[in-house]
Formats: C-alpha cells, structure tokens, sequence
C-alpha cells in the first residue's frame, strides 16, 4: 500500500505548466507597459484639459466684473501645434495680452482645432472658447453656453468644437489622439477623435 501523504501535491509537470502559463502572462504586461504608460497619461492630460475648461465655464457663469454687478468674461484659448494654454479674464484684458493663468501640457500638444466637419469652422490655428453669464444669472450661473471663435472672428455657425490632443512626437493621425468636445449647450466631453 502507497501511504497518502506522498499521494497529494504537485507533478514536476503539473509545476513547469503553471510558471510558463505565468511567464507567459508576465512576459505580455511587461511588452505592453510603455503603450499602457502611454494611453493612460493621454487620456489623463486630455480630461484635466476638459476639467480647465469646466473652470473656465463656472468663472464665466458665476462671478461678477466688478461692484456693479456686472458679469465678468473668461475665455480659455488654445493655439495649433501648442503645448501649453491659457486663461484669460476679458473684462481686464479683453486683447488676451495677459494670461490670468497659463497652463503647459508637456508631452503632449494640441493638433486639431475646430469642428472637422463643418467648413467655416475646420482646423483653426487657434480656439478661443469665451464663458459669459448675464446679471440675471450670474448669481445663479445659468448660461453655460459657450462663444467660439479664432483670433479673426467669431464661429456662431458651429454648435461645437474638438480640441485634439496627441504625443508631442507623433502627428495628428496618432493612434493615441484623444479628443475633447465642447458644444454650444454646454456640455464637454470626452470622446473619439474624428
């Protein structure tokens, strides 16, 4: 008779099976790292842009120019081949000649401004999307709704913009774009790239 102390464990094969199929998996996530490092941190740069421009909405809706009441004006503007953009208060500085805060985006930079699909409004060489409450609303901040324009006009024809975000070193047909989209109702969103 076999005692049953030496009957229960593992086979040698039964061992060398499990730290392949471990190997194996090892092997996989430690090849795909970089590209995972990559991904994430395009998607994290692309949601803390959005997140600015929220900020720039709620100071746009909410705060007040001056004593008077009257509504104050932010607007963020984004420029073509850019690592970096800015926050500007209109009511002082309505030539965008100073930054009320600037913002860089290392490694990273925007390459397509604009609404792709609409002519008047295709791919800008700079964003301005502007935030403006009214005095009857500012108190309640109501008027989400967003002006959009280029350095030489306004687009009131678009009902919405892309800001598209990729790796410094690579193009604007990067497998790694990630787009934010802004529309004229408000909402800004993260989403596919078009």
């Amino acid at each position: 008779m076999i005692d049953k102390k030496f009957q229960s464990g593992f086979t040698l094969l039964e061992l060398i099976v499990v730290i392949t199929i471990f190997l194996v998996i090892t092997g996989i996530l430690i090849i795909d790292i970089p590209n995972f490092r990559r991904k994430s941190s395009s998607e994290l740069i692309t949601s803390e842009i959005a997140t600015y421009i929220r900020g720039t909405q709620v100071y746009g809706t909410t705060q007040k120019a001056n004593l008077s009441g009257s509504p104050a004006k932010y607007s963020i503007v984004f420029n073509k081949d850019s690592d970096s953009f800015n926050l500007y208060n209109d009511n002082e500085h309505p030539s965008h000649d100073v930054a009320e805060e600037s913002y860089s985006i290392k490694g990273f930079k925007t390459v397509q401004l604009g609404n792709p699909n609409d002519t008047s409004a295709g791919d800008l060489s700079d964003l301005i999307i502007s935030y403006q409450g009214t005095q009857a609303n500012t108190s309640l901040g109501l008027n989400l709704h967003p002006e959009f324009s280029d350095s030489s006009n306004s687009i009131n024809s678009s009902n919405l913009v892309q800001i598209k975000i990729v790796p410094a070193d690579q193009d604007q047909n990067s497998v790694e774009a990630r787009c934010i989209w802004v529309y004229k109702n408000g909402q800004i969103i993260l989403a596919g790239c078009l």
